[in-house]
């Protein structure tokens, strides 16, 4: 009954239909735990969504690509005060666009010298004083939204960190490759590079894992409440007071000697053994708006989307979860951020966007420029507003 109800109501606001399937089942599969909320992955109903059960509309914005700001690869986004920072770790930079596309500046450069880095892993923004801060492993660069460089200070003792996030006056720093005696997460004074404290241990919070990785340890990262977690965690934490803000039951992982096996073969034939995996490994594209939880978990070569309505204390797993405000293909979404007011930014590869480009919707915004795009061209930003919030 309810699978014949959502095929008729496909264009009902996914608000609705969760209600309805609540009323019908009777069922809580979800709920909140000790102030937690507790998501069993094995247990979501798996159904079709479409993007425009939950969107308005999608908007788009066509990167500029020149010599002055071609993209290898967009590794992290955030918007911050109408400007797209745009990480790119394959061509070393930190790019700046506005809201139509149009780049702007970089952020500091490669070198050795007062404002520049011999890397870049991470970058972080502290809004209320419109600071950025640069990760290159064993240094914080801190430079103004111009790209006016302030100071650079050296992380004391000897870990590498990869990816930061700043957070209520201090920078949460990911450590690269934890050690058994190290922790995962250092907190870490922007000013002098003091390590102020440390979270999570390998044995007890990431069943000793500490070979392969996703990109990303950090999400919601500019509005709201920044989250963290590792692959192979059975928590998402929350960094306001760094408790437990969604967990997965120890049944949704893999086992600790299922991993060990892994961790015994060469690096490079880690991740397909993780991709087979009958279990969730990891949580990425996290993004979070008031009312809505939506991220990817993967299992067993299968990318699916998990939707946690708030209200109703519900979730679901999209299966497929369609973009028929885009393409009608079914792909998942490659969210990066969201901005100020709640919705989705999409950022789509030139290799994934020639896969549909002769399937996109014959009214979607900035269609004759999308199909005249080639294969070189920077990356496209599709903006999602929500029905809802």
């Amino acid at each position: 009954m309810i699978t014949n109800f959502l095929k008729v109501a496909k264009s009902v606001c996914i608000t609705i239909f969760l209600i309805v399937y609540s009323c019908q089942t009777g069922q809580n599969i979800s709920g909140q735990l000790d102030g937690k909320y507790f998501i069993d992955l094995d247990m979501s109903e798996q159904l079709e969504i479409r993007t425009s059960d939950i969107f308005k509309y999608v908007k788009t914005i066509i990167l500029e690509t020149s010599d002055e700001c071609i993209i290898g690869r967009v590794s992290e986004m955030q918007i911050f005060d109408m400007k797209i920072y745009i990480l790119d770790r394959i061509g070393r930079s930190l790019l700046v666009f506005d809201m139509e596309g149009r780049f702007i500046r970089r952020i500091g450069r490669l070198g050795r010298g007062p404002g520049e880095y011999a890397s870049i892993l991470d970058f972080t923004i502290d809004t209320a004083n419109k600071r950025i801060f640069i990760s290159d492993g064993r240094r914080i660069h801190k430079y103004t939204v111009d790209g006016l460089h302030i100071k650079s200070v050296q992380i004391e003792g000897s870990i590498w960190f990869s990816y930061i996030q700043y957070f209520d006056g201090i920078i949460f720093a990911a450590n690269r490759n934890p050690k058994e005696d190290e922790k995962l997460l250092y907190t870490i004074s922007s000013d002098t590079g003091e390590i102020l404290d440390g979270y999570f241990t390998l044995a007890d919070n990431n069943m000793g894992w500490n070979g392969w990785a996703p990109d990303m340890v950090f999400f919601n990262r500019l509005h709201g409440t920044p989250k963290y977690t590792r692959i192979f965690m059975n928590t998402i934490w929350s960094l306001d007071n760094m408790s437990p803000y969604i967990t997965f039951p120890d049944e949704n992982l893999p086992t600790k000697l299922q991993l060990e096996e892994i961790k015994r073969l060469d690096i490079i034939d880690q991740l397909p053994k993780i991709q087979i995996l009958p279990k969730t490994s990891s949580i990425t594209n996290y993004v979070e708006s008031e009312n809505l939880i939506i991220f990817l978990y993967s299992k067993q070569l299968n990318n699916r989307h998990l939707l946690y309505k708030k209200d109703d204390k519900k979730f679901y797993a999209a299966n497929p979860f369609i973009n028929d405000l885009v393409h009608n293909k079914s792909f998942p979404l490659n969210v990066k951020c969201r901005d100020e007011s709640g919705a989705y930014y999409e950022v789509i590869e030139m290799e994934q966007f020639f896969l549909y480009k002769e399937h996109l919707i014959e009214n979607l915004d900035k269609l004759e420029h999308l199909l005249a795009l080639d294969i070189e061209a920077n990356p496209v930003i599709f903006f999602y507003e929500f029905k809802y919030e």
